[in-house]
């Protein structure tokens, strides 16, 4: 624990009461080595061989039991109407679903399947996510590690829209070739 802090900078404690009730000493000693791994997935490996978790609170990253974790889900709004309009012409909008009341679906499929999927209530676990299509947004019920995901993967999904976006609008403005030049000789 004080070398991760000591090493990145930040603070970090660990939850003893989640780890003496699930039967871990704070002196069992964890190790991990991996290259190029950044320092969230470096905790993954090496939590995980304890059953352990992370997450962060108030400034710092708190060390804790994997059950206890569920215990700090959050309810975060993401405004999502951008992403499910549906394209018309030369938009700067991509189609992510089929119109209509239900074009959320896709965009939801996509967030289940990229982030934390074992950890949504359609598959038995604690976590959420509903559409809203009067507002157009997405109310996510999820861990604040996994929030940063859903930001990240909404974030991917509007720089891909807006680069397709600028092929389009690059396409639509290119000059057109008017083809072989006929010329006439008297």
């Amino acid at each position: 624990v004080e070398s991760v802090g000591e090493r990145h900078g930040i603070n970090v404690q660990l939850d003893y009461k989640a780890l003496s009730d699930a039967g871990i000493g704070i002196d069992v000693p964890i190790s991990v080595h991996s290259r190029d791994a950044s320092l969230r997935s470096a905790l993954r490996l090496a939590l995980n061989k304890l059953q352990l978790s992370f997450c962060v609170r108030d400034g710092y990253l708190l060390i804790t039991s994997g059950d206890s974790d569920e215990d700090a889900l959050e309810m975060r709004i993401y405004r999502v109407r951008d992403l499910i309009s549906v394209k018309s012409g030369l938009t700067s909008r991509v189609e992510i679903a089929d119109a209509g009341p239900d074009n959320f679906g896709e965009l939801l499929n996509v967030i289940t399947a990229t982030v934390e999927p074992t950890t949504w209530d359609d598959v038995g676990g604690p976590a959420s996510i509903k559409a809203d299509p009067t507002s157009q947004t997405l109310w996510v019920l999820q861990a604040p590690e996994a929030h940063e995901l859903v930001a990240q993967v909404l974030d991917t999904l509007r720089g891909m829209r807006d680069k397709q976006a600028a092929a389009a609008k690059t396409v639509a403005e290119a000059p057109r070739d008017p083809g072989p030049s006929v010329m006439s000789i008297k």
